[in-house]
């Protein structure tokens, strides 16, 4: 399922780095570039905040980039305008 980019919405942040090393934190988006591109803000384990431009948001069986992305978490949204409708529901 699609799930349209939208501000405040939260999403699982996936750090550039050796695969050891990453670590997924918690994001949020601030800025929607595109339907693939966003801005977040990230909150590491110790509570830093950091901002981030233009990171990837990576749906369905899209292969995964070699640095960093977000994705969705488990539970999206499910209802409401952030769900893409077939367009059998649309009518």
């Amino acid at each position: 399922m699609f799930i349209k980019p939208y501000v405040s919405a939260s999403v699982l942040y996936h750090p550039f780095g050796h695969l050891e090393t990453r670590i997924v934190q918690a994001a949020i988006i601030v800025d929607v570039w595109n339907d693939s591109y966003v801005n977040i803000v990230t909150w590491t384990r110790d509570g830093m905040q950091n901002m981030h431009r233009g990171v990837s948001l990576i749906q369905g069986a899209t292969d995964l980039p070699s640095g960093e992305y977000v994705s969705w978490p488990n539970t999206p949204p499910t209802a409401g305008p952030y769900r893409d409708q077939s367009a059998d529901e649309r009518l």
